[in-house]
């Protein structure tokens, strides 16, 4: 279900200034990762006994903390935002229901788990207009949370 090609691309960067950002990890009923502007969160059981860190530049696995997803889940989950009405590709952005979203970021997001963005079904899309978040959340397997571009304001 991973494409870890497509992880280690979004998450490059961010490792380059914490390396505790180039992990993804394990625990018992979920995996997730996040380069502090996508979060990715499967749904998933396995047998492992501690949460685990997956380092996906070195392959090792190790223990240890990580950044504690529970409150954006929660909220993302409880909030679910707007249907979509709109997707239009912009210059580099998508423009979805008036917000702009790097075209890139959610590209790479999309493919980490192995999903094309134009070919995703749109019933598990909302955004937040006001919260400026993509929310792809099928509930079941996975849960996806993309913030808008900072800082770009749409005109018509």
């Amino acid at each position: 279900m991973l494409n870890l090609n497509a992880v280690k691309k979004l998450l490059t960067k961010v490792s380059k200034e914490n390396s505790l950002l180039g992990c993804i990890k394990y625990e018992k009923e979920r995996l997730y990762f996040t380069n502090k502007y996508s979060l990715i969160v499967i749904y998933t059981k396995s047998d492992i006994e501690k949460p685990l860190l997956y380092n996906v530049f070195d392959g090792l696995f190790s223990v240890g903390n990580y950044y504690n997803v529970d409150g954006i889940v929660y909220t993302i989950s409880q909030d679910r935002g707007d249907e979509i009405k709109e997707i239009k590709e912009v210059d580099n952005y998508y423009l979805i229901n008036d917000v702009l979203f790097d075209k890139k970021l959610v590209d790479v997001t999309f493919k980490t788990i192995n999903i094309s963005f134009n070919k995703i079904n749109k019933d598990y899309l909302r955004v937040n207009t006001s919260k400026k978040v993509l929310t792809y959340n099928n509930e079941s397997l996975i849960l996806i949370s993309i913030l808008a571009q900072v800082g770009k304001r749409w005109t018509k």
